[in-house]
């Protein structure tokens, strides 16, 4: 079976002896070593995602469900405090059982691409997809007044 450096870490931390406090300590010190080499690959890895979906941005075929895609398992990409919220897959059903009955034919491909995610404190964050050639509004002067409220 194969263990991680985790599990090396933590075995050598189980067997050293409680009252030696310096080799005790020493053995906790490498797990925060493990840690940080943890972190920096993780930093290389995400580096290399964010070259990959700069290239699926700037590819003309995107379209705006190409991105939310990626978008809904990585969160992170939005700053550290989304990166644990999780893709709500209520709203993807609610989309998929209204939106793909009312947009058919010609116009399937303008039903709304939304990501809506929730964090353990019950916050939301709500996100519509646009093309960067496609001009943003606040839409009607009554929906941005309720917005804004």
């Amino acid at each position: 079976m194969e263990h991680d450096a985790y599990w090396a870490v933590l075995e050598r931390i189980n067997a050293t002896d409680r009252t030696d406090v310096s080799s005790f300590a020493a053995a906790l010190e490498d797990f925060g070593m493990v840690e940080l080499s943890g972190i920096a690959a993780q930093a290389t890895r995400r580096m290399r995602f964010l070259d990959y979906l700069e290239e699926l941005i700037d590819n003309e075929a995107t379209l705006e469900k190409d991105v939310h895609k990626a978008f809904e398992t990585n969160l992170w990409l939005l700053g550290r405090q989304y990166a644990l919220m999780s893709s709500n897959i209520t709203l993807k059903r609610v989309i998929m059982k209204y939106s793909d009955k009312k947009f058919t034919g010609e116009r399937a491909s303008k039903r709304p691409d939304l990501l809506l995610s929730q964090d353990l404190a019950d916050s939301y964050l709500l996100i519509e997809f646009k093309r960067p050639n496609h001009p943003i509004s606040q839409g009607r002067h009554r929906s941005s007044r309720a917005i804004s409220r």
